[in-house]
């Protein structure tokens, strides 16, 4: 009778944790990026774009988010690129011709016209400088924890 094949656990959690800190690697490379393609008249903006990676409902590096729906598996990875600020979103897509109320504190009301602004993309063009370096990254982030 062959013998029985048995997983070694801890091997594999130290498997586990290796790569996602080598997705971690990739997802501060990304954040550098993005940081580097934003505009630079918004450094306050700037300073806020990282990269979170979780490993199950663990978080591997980066800053923890809030409000983070849970997703898959305990051995699933996931990394995230990302801004808390709500001005991310017009910064990378721009914004259409619109009217803003102003309110005052007596009540009445005016609005003000905004031409809108040109789009100012930056995740999206990191993502794809980023994504050709990733098997680099994430293979010398590898060979640096399986040692």
């Amino acid at each position: 009778m062959p013998d029985a094949f048995v997983y070694d656990l801890r091997a594999l959690q130290g498997v586990e944790s290796a790569i996602a800190g080598a997705m971690d690697d990739f997802g501060q490379e990304a954040a550098a990026l993005a940081y580097l393609y934003a505009r630079h008249k918004t450094n306050r903006y700037r300073s806020g774009i990282s990269a979170s990676t979780y490993l199950g409902d663990r978080l591997v590096g980066g800053k923890a988010l809030r409000n983070r729906t849970k997703f898959g598996s305990k051995h699933d990875i996931l990394t995230i690129v990302f801004t808390p600020s709500s001005k991310g979103l017009w910064l990378e897509r721009g914004t259409k011709e619109h009217w803003i109320p102003i309110t005052s504190g007596s009540g009445w009301t005016r609005r003000i016209h905004h031409p809108g602004s040109r789009a100012f993309p930056h995740f999206q063009p990191a993502a794809m400088a980023s994504i050709h370096r990733a098997a680099p990254i994430i293979m010398s982030g590898l060979a640096r924890r399986m040692k």
